[in-house]
Parts: structure tokens; sequence; C-alpha cells
């Protein structure tokens, strides 16, 4: 089965969907089995995780070294950055899902309906990871894709609370020097 990864692939390859890159995790930040193996379980249990704490203090890079580990396990994987618009985000990931499917299965590349046509999409698939990073409070139109959690993974990395309940939440509060490689 060909993994279609999107945007995801941590290996300082170019993004399709903005002009940066992203690289595999920093060999420094280590020691993080115990946060891992928890953003995994929340995943297994809830389809959904949450990771939260100041800037800097390394979300992003726990969400890198849990995509280096299982990325295997997915068939579809996107990575969206919430610092800039999503909505194109989301039509570059549709265009890449696209280049695999026949011309009656495309997803429909209308910005205004994009998030409905992901949502219709990923529905009736499994095995899929969607990666939310740097959150601010006004991304709430993500809220839609929660529906779809029973049928693959959602992290939402973000400075801010992102949920109510802490059951699918993992607060990064100061990385210690247990988790810097000497």
């Amino acid at each position: 089965m060909r993994f279609l990864i999107f945007l995801c692939c941590f290996i300082a390859i170019k993004c399709y969907a903005s002009s940066y890159n992203i690289y595999p995790p920093v060999s420094y930040f280590t020691n993080q089995k115990d946060t891992i193996a928890t953003l995994r379980n929340l995943l297994e249990y809830h389809g959904i995780a949450s990771i939260t704490g100041v800037r800097g203090n390394g979300k992003t890079e726990l969400v890198k070294k849990y995509f280096s580990i299982y990325q295997r396990d997915y068939e579809i994987i996107g990575y969206f950055n919430g610092g800039i618009s999503i909505t194109p985000q989301l039509v570059a990931f549709a265009e890449y899902i696209n280049s695999d499917l026949k011309e009656n299965n495309k997803i429909s590349l209308d910005p205004a309906t994009i998030q409905d046509s992901i949502i219709e999409y990923l529905r009736n698939r499994n095995n899929w990871l969607l990666i939310f990073d740097n959150l601010s409070l006004n991304n709430g139109e993500l809220s839609r894709f929660l529906d779809l959690r029973d049928k693959g993974h959602i992290v939402f990395v973000s400075a801010n609370k992102m949920q109510k309940s802490s059951n699918d939440q993992i607060i990064i509060n100061n990385l210690q020097i247990k988790h810097v490689k000497s």
C-alpha cells in the first residue's frame, strides 16, 4: 500500500503548502518515551490529543518524534501550520491526495468548501493522521474535524489550552535537563 505523506515527512523536504522545510526532530531532544507513549495512548483511546505549553518548550519536536516513530501506521498524513492561513494548505493537501485518485473520486479544490470536501474524504478512510501545529484561539473552524476522530488521529498543538477537558491533553511545562542529550 502506498503511503500518502503530505507536509509531514519531517525529513528536510520542501513542503507543498508553504515555503518552509520541516526537518527531523532535533537530535538533542531525547528521553521523551513516556510523553510519546502518552500521546500514542491518547490517540488510540480518544482519536485526538492536544499538546499545549508555552512557546519554545518542545511541542512541535514532540510531534516530530511521534511521527518519526509511528509514520508507518498511517496511510495519509497531513501537517498544517496554524500560524498561516489553513485554507491554502488544505487545498494543497487535497491536490496531493488527488494525484493518486481517479477523476471521478477526486476531492473538490474549491476553497469555500475545501474543509467539507476533505472531511468527507477522510470519513471513508481509516489510518490517517492530521497535525494542526501552532494553533491560536482563532482557529476554531478546525473543530469540525473532531467528528472524524473515530476514523483517524488528530493532534492539535498550541501555546493555548485547546480543550476544556484535560483527558486528551498533554501539557508541556518545562523541559528538564534529562530531556537534553549531553
